[in-house]
């Protein structure tokens, strides 16, 4: 009689060899399964990233993405504006570059709120739709009034409060890229010409009288005579090219900067006053 044989089998062998290699197979795919989520994952995120960095900096490193928000603060200086005025009684509007006749019923229904001026100089806030430097608009930006869109005036009829929010401040992308004027900064830098002296000339554009009040609302002092020989005094003369008589009355005169009308708009406009002597006029020796 035979005994079993002990030893096994070979189809066991060949089983358990499949079985392994099948297992390793698995483990090896999963695990090459995770790398390829972890890598993917990770290069989604730099590119998320660098979209992100892309559309929110240009190459100055300025903010461009058209969905930036206004500075909150802005806002809120903004509305603290508004409530003083309103606390002050009607909050006087002056209008410009906007289609005033489409407003009558607004207005109407807004009488206990709002009062109507002609007069920048007496307006607490400017409302314009259209970018243009109007008189109005530049006594607005010299004085530091808040220059509003006419979405304002319908949210405060719909909502029966004077909150200003983000797309009620004025808006026109063209104008602001043109001319560098960011309208949540007209609260900053009041009075931007405290303590400069200015002379008129009669030919420039605005006219001299407009001018005046213009410079008069951002602080600066207009004078009608040069200044005495005794003080030394930093006088702007705004003027053209074509006027040669200040040049003779001031020849004995130090720091004198002789410019154009473009050099205070400008300077208010991007609330920079060193802006007044980028725009020169010409002198007498440049003329002859």
């Amino acid at each position: 009689m035979c005994l079993p044989c002990l030893s096994p089998r070979p189809w066991f062998f060949y089983r358990a060899f499949e079985f392994l290699f099948w297992q390793l197979q698995f483990w090896v795919l999963a695990f090459l399964v995770l790398v390829e989520l972890v890598d993917g994952f990770s290069m989604a995120a730099s590119v998320l990233s660098f979209l992100s960095l892309a559309s929110s900096t240009d190459r100055s490193g300025a903010t461009t993405t058209r969905f930036s928000q206004p500075d909150p603060d802005s806002l809120k200086a903004f509305n603290q504006y508004v409530r003083k005025a309103k606390t002050d009684g009607k909050i006087k509007i002056a209008f410009t570059m906007c289609n005033r006749p489409a407003l009558e019923s607004v207005l109407k229904s807004l009488k206990h709120v709002v009062e109507i001026t002609e007069d920048p100089v007496q307006c607490d806030l400017l409302i314009m739709d259209k970018g243009e430097r109007t008189y109005k608009f530049l006594i607005a930006i010299a004085s530091n009034k808040p220059v509003l869109s006419t979405n304002w005036l319908h949210s405060v009829k719909k909502t029966r409060t004077i909150e200003v929010k983000a797309d009620h401040i004025f808006s026109d992308a063209k104008f602001e890229e043109t001319m560098k004027f960011k309208p949540l900064s007209v609260l900053q830098h009041t009075r931007l010409l405290s303590g400069l002296h200015f002379m008129l000339g009669e030919d420039i554009i605005p006219k001299p009288i407009e001018l005046k009040v213009i410079i008069q609302s951002a602080g600066g002092k207009v004078l009608t005579q040069p200044p005495s020989l005794a003080f030394s005094v930093e006088l702007y003369v705004v003027t053209t090219s074509k006027d040669q008589k200040f040049h003779r009355r001031l020849r004995n005169h130090e720091k004198v900067h002789f410019i154009k009308t473009e050099g205070v708009m400008q300077a208010l406009v991007r609330h920079n006053a060193e802006l007044l002597n980028e725009h020169k006029a010409q002198s007498l020796n440049a003329i002859f």
